[in-house]
């Protein structure tokens, strides 16, 4: 938080790039498409460990707007859109301190976005598509999913806090 006003324009700038850089990636290669996206949405991360929050969010909008205009294919830059602020999200719920209720919010948000994505691809894809066991069992898959993916999303943010954030700071 000790960078001046320029200092985090520029690094919000780098990872911005960044992010659309591994979206732009994700968008073009037939593999790793979720591993791209999962790393992208570290860029929002970082730009809330070294700049704060308000950063964070400008870092991610950017990403997402250059995103849906050069991205060739939109599948990324809108999978990005609906989940890319997590990294700001998941920092303010986890400034509780209290983990019962942190992994409730963080569950909350996670199903309320799976919602949105099914009410809204409901008419498009998923008539066409059967998933063995019924919605319920995707869902549940999916959050257990996401509960890895966070814990990944932790020990990744304490290795940059040890190799590159405590080098940043004075």
């Amino acid at each position: 938080m000790l960078l001046k006003k320029t200092g985090k324009l520029a690094l919000c700038a780098m990872l911005t790039a960044l992010g659309t850089v591994l979206l732009f990636a994700g968008a073009v290669t037939p593999t790793g498409k979720l591993a791209l996206l999962a790393v992208a949405l570290l860029a929002p991360a970082a730009a809330v460990l070294q700049c704060g929050a308000r950063w964070a969010l400008g870092c991610y909008a950017a990403t997402a707007i250059v995103a849906l205009l050069l991205l060739p294919v939109k599948s990324m830059a809108i999978l990005y859109l609906l989940a890319g602020y997590y990294g700001v999200l998941k920092a303010c719920i986890e400034r509780i301190g209290k983990l019962k209720l942190e992994w409730l919010l963080k569950l909350v948000w996670l199903n309320l976005l799976l919602g949105v994505c099914y009410l809204g691809l409901s008419g498009l894809l998923l008539n066409a598509v059967t998933l063995p066991g019924g919605v319920w069992i995707a869902a549940v898959a999916l959050n257990g999913a996401f509960v890895l993916y966070d814990l990944a999303y932790s020990k990744l943010i304490v290795q940059y806090e040890n190799r590159i954030g405590r080098h940043t700071r004075p």
